[in-house]
């Protein structure tokens, strides 16, 4: 019977402010010969404790559980891992991109086929966790090895479609489903976000920023000089106003936020 059943109390479980608010219970038998189990949630009475109103867990339910967990009942990333992936934590992974020149689309309007730019870039590191395909970009002030040893800092991308770092995948991640394929899982984060369109530029800044990167792309020597290093020894006043609301900080720390 429901009401012999007893949860415990807040001093016992020493919740502190917390109140215990629900129950599992796990039933284990017999189904003729084979064994059988079923897990119901009971509502805990406040004044009392006890235990009432029982139904079957649904898909809800184990949600929420895997959130309070801090676990979630997918499939943990696996397998070999890429030389450009320096991080993996189950479904997590951190991605580095070294400097150097890429193809943008610029998104000119329903009605017009997205402007194609070449831009350089600066180092970039990635994060990505599946399967909801959660992706932050980041500019990166360091090496692969730096980044693997958290000695490397990082500021949000100043780019369209990124905020603070967090990227706006719109849906170009709508078809892709979650593998635990590492590799796979890496090219496909770096492929979507160079492959759709972008915004234009948001603000004075960023148009600067973006129109300096699109020079560096156009400048014959880009790919026998070193751009990473002079790019940020000559740090743009409007890359100074960027740092003042995106500051650096090491992998770690963004993890956090």
């Amino acid at each position: 019977m429901a009401t012999e059943l007893r949860a415990p109390t807040v001093e016992e479980v020493k919740a502190n402010s917390m109140m215990a608010h629900s129950a599992l219970v796990l039933y284990k038998g017999k189904q003729g010969t084979k064994d059988a189990a079923l897990m119901e949630l009971y509502q805990i009475d406040k004044n009392t404790g006890l235990l009432h109103s029982p139904r079957r867990i649904n898909e809800d339910d184990l949600a929420e559980l895997g959130q309070i967990a801090g676990k979630r009942s997918i499939v943990s990333l696996g397998g070999m891992i890429p030389s450009n992936v320096f991080y993996v934590n189950k479904s997590s992974m951190g991605i580095y991109l070294p400097a150097g020149v890429h193809r943008i689309f610029l998104n000119q309007g329903d009605t017009v086929k997205a402007k194609e730019e070449l831009v350089w870039l600066p180092a970039m590191v990635f994060f990505y966790s599946g399967p909801r395909h959660y992706v932050k970009a980041y500019w990166c002030k360091g090496t692969i090895e730096e980044v693997r040893e958290d000695r490397a800092v990082l500021t949000g991308a100043p780019m369209p479609n990124v905020s603070g770092g967090t990227v706006c995948l719109g849906t170009s991640m709508s078809n892709v489903t979650y593998t635990n394929d590492i590799e796979s899982m890496a090219d496909v984060v770096i492929e979507r976000f160079f492959g759709s369109a972008f915004n234009e530029w948001r603000t004075k800044d960023m148009r600067e920023i973006m129109n300096r990167c699109k020079d560096i792309a156009a400048d014959p020597d880009v790919r026998t000089i070193d751009i990473q290093k002079l790019f940020w020894h000559h740090v743009s006043p409007e890359m100074h106003e960027h740092l003042k609301s995106n500051p650096w900080r090491r992998f770690s720390q963004s993890l956090s936020r």
